[in-house]
């Protein structure tokens, strides 16, 4: 039997399939599939990196199922697996079952097998339609991320130093103790021209200022770290090309959300931490920065408060992010000598909109620091 079908088998009947296709991954490794059945019906399904656990995956599925219960249905639907494959996890706690119901662990890797979201991703509706598209789609996704959050809330909040602040501390000091080496770092064993010239930009804008972003980002982020805000489950990795789009099939022009994509990294966080993501990716395609904050801020209070802290956290971590994924990139290409599963091209595509997201998010004028 083929090993996709050997997968599936613990879903659904095989004879039912009709189609596999390998989707393009993105940076991390996993591989996707969709499967179609002969009824129309469509899956992704996926095999998730070495290293990612059977409760990791059955975590987010927790999440997504209640978030669905609570009438978000823009979040895809994990299925659930056949009772045959239940059984074999008998002498787990009942409870456990539950939770695990829809994750399967097939020679020694997780998989999953969630409900196929159509539509356009909006980083492919920008580069057909133009930039001046963005703003519309900044708001309807940060619309979408809003309702997910509010979906999310009965799962329990606090009032604590958000995740993501630590995180950027900490990977700031590590970054600091590598950049001093990057002038000296060859890129021979790089094929592709296009990416060695990019990378060369990117060791130069840091040797140029990284001195001062560091200092400025780092006092921050520890001013940051006096000031608990409320944190929640959140998706942490939402950008443009996970929110999907279709036509208004009122409007028939108008556009609607049909769904979000790739949950991998939800976990509990700041609501800052999505929205300054989802305005980070459309920083290199906008050409007003105010606007931009603008649409996201308005798309979101639709659906839910997001006060004057929560605004600063986001606008910062934005900024603050994008020169760390910037000197990340630096860092993994010419000193960890990284591979990744994606072409030279597209790393070089990725690098040049941060460069222009570094530079959308050097330009905005607004008070930076916490208030109380």
């Amino acid at each position: 039997m083929n090993p996709l079908h050997q997968v599936l088998q613990h879903w659904f009947n095989v004879l039912c399939i009709h189609r596999i296709e390998r989707i393009e991954g993105g940076l991390s490794g996993a591989d996707v599939y969709r499967v179609t059945t002969f009824t129309g019906e469509s899956y992704a399904l996926k095999r998730f990196p070495l290293g990612v656990t059977q409760d990791q995956i059955a975590e987010i599925h927790r999440v997504m199922n209640s978030t669905r219960d609570a009438g978000c249905h823009i979040v895809p639907e994990p299925k659930t697996l056949l009772a045959s494959q239940k059984t074999q996890c008998s002498q787990k706690k009942q409870s456990e079952l539950v939770t695990q119901r829809s994750v399967l662990i097939f020679k020694s890797r997780v998989w999953e097998l969630v409900q196929w979201v159509p539509g356009t991703p909006a980083s492919d509706l920008v580069d057909m339609q133009g930039a001046d598209r963005s703003l519309e789609l900044v708001r309807l996704g940060a619309q979408a991320i809003a309702k997910f959050h509010r979906a999310s809330l009965p799962m329990g909040t606090s009032n604590e130093v958000p995740p993501c602040v630590v995180a950027r501390r900490q990977r700031l000091e590590e970054l600091n103790t590598l950049v001093g080496r990057l002038g000296a770092a060859e890129s021979g064993h790089l094929t592709s021209f296009r990416l060695r010239e990019v990378l060369a930009q990117v060791v130069d804008r840091i040797d140029k200022q990284w001195r001062h972003r560091y200092s400025v980002d780092f006092r921050e982020l520890i001013e940051f770290e006096k000031w608990p805000t409320k944190s929640q489950f959140v998706l942490r990795d939402v950008h443009n090309g996970h929110i999907l789009f279709r036509a208004d099939s009122g409007s028939g022009h108008e556009l609607v959300v049909s769904g979000i994509i790739d949950f991998d990294a939800v976990r509990y966080d700041s609501p800052a931490t999505d929205l300054s993501r989802w305005v980070l990716s459309f920083a290199s395609e906008c050409t007003c920065d105010h606007k931009l904050w603008l649409s996201a801020l308005a798309g979101y209070r639709l659906e839910l408060a997001f006060n004057e802290q929560q605004e600063v956290l986001a606008r910062r971590l934005a900024s603050i992010s994008a020169w760390i994924n910037l000197t990340n990139w630096g860092v993994w290409l010419l000193l960890e000598r990284k591979r990744f599963a994606c072409a030279e091209t597209a790393i070089a595509d990725r690098i040049e909109r941060l460069l222009k997201a570094v530079d959308c998010f050097d330009r905005l004028s607004f008070d930076t620091g916490p208030t109380k």
